[in-house]
């Protein structure tokens, strides 16, 4: 096994995974409830502090600074939310053993397709999927299915009903919802009033993104994919693509606009962009209506 250290520049108490000492830190994202702290007298910065890791990842490797042995680099404060700029954070690996996505994996990762991603190792990293394309073999319609988990609510009435997203997830899946509408607009040529082509990540969010779905599985952010060098060219579409079904969507849609050519009338439409597309809600031949990703 292998995983990720972080040296906490400057810092000499130890770090508990219990309230929210990781949080203010930064760090909740990648260390969980098996924390081990080893104050060092020189760091990555030649300074004292102190190596932080999830010893669960670790396996059989030590938690603490080995400069021959380790790879190490300083975390721009912007890659941590809160952002941190008192206290300098670094990340670094055992250079021969690098953290693996079965190292990396949560505990309640959602279900999900495994994608090669650009660190080409097999058999690669689950993706999770944030709703699924189900097809009826009757009508030929399709439901746009939540595959992230739902909390119930109680209505007006006393009833219960499927309220939101759970909180976890919520990012994830507006990041969902409008990949799909980009897509949509992108590949069945929507146009808005001017006759301009609707919809466009640009690269920030686009990878910004990707690393928010990879995440939802898998202890990463920013500094911890490019150290593994996850993100080639095709990994944050193949990833956002996975998480929304996309490519059974698409065949769908394809095979619809196929049958329509024959019979001019019955012409499916594609949901607006802005209008929670691919979510049952605008369009007839999405009968799923979907949750509130707000609340």
């Amino acid at each position: 096994m292998a995983g990720f250290l972080y040296y906490l520049s400057g810092v000499h108490s130890p770090v508990s995974s219990q309230g929210d000492g990781l949080a203010k830190l930064g760090l909740a994202y990648a260390l969980g409830a098996g924390v081990s702290c080893v104050n060092v007298n020189g760091g990555p910065d030649a300074h004292a502090g102190m190596i932080v890791a999830d010893t669960r990842r670790l396996g059989n490797k030590a938690c603490g600074y080995y400069p021959g042995e380790q790879s190490w680099r300083k975390l721009p404060p912007g890659c941590l939310e809160p952002r941190q700029e008192e206290t300098a954070v670094w990340v670094g690996f055992y250079t021969n053993d690098r953290p693996t996505a079965e190292d990396l994996l949560r505990p309640d990762a959602l279900r999900g397709e495994l994608l090669v991603l650009g660190d080409q190792r097999q058999p690669g990293w689950q993706i999770p999927i944030l709703r699924s394309v189900v097809a009826d073999p009757i009508t030929d319609e399709v439901s746009l299915v939540p595959a992230v988990p739902i909390v119930a609510g109680v209505d007006e009435e006393g009833r219960w009903q499927v309220a939101q997203v759970a909180a976890r997830y919520r990012a994830a899946w507006a990041i969902a919802l409008a990949w799909c509408d980009t897509k949509a607009a992108v590949e069945f040529g929507q146009e808005d009033e001017y006759g301009n082509a609707m919809g466009s990540f640009d690269f920030e969010g686009l990878l910004d993104s990707a690393a928010a779905v990879l995440a939802v599985n898998y202890a990463v952010g920013k500094i911890e994919i490019d150290a593994l060098g996850l993100f080639d060219t095709a990994s944050p579409r193949k990833i956002l693509d996975a998480a929304t079904d996309w490519q059974a969507f698409s065949n769908w849609f394809k095979k619809k606009l196929s049958l329509a050519a024959m019979e001019p009338l019955a012409t499916p439409s594609p949901a607006p962009v802005g209008s929670d597309s691919c979510d049952g809600s605008a369009a007839s031949t999405l009968v799923m209506p979907q949750p509130s990703a707000s609340g």
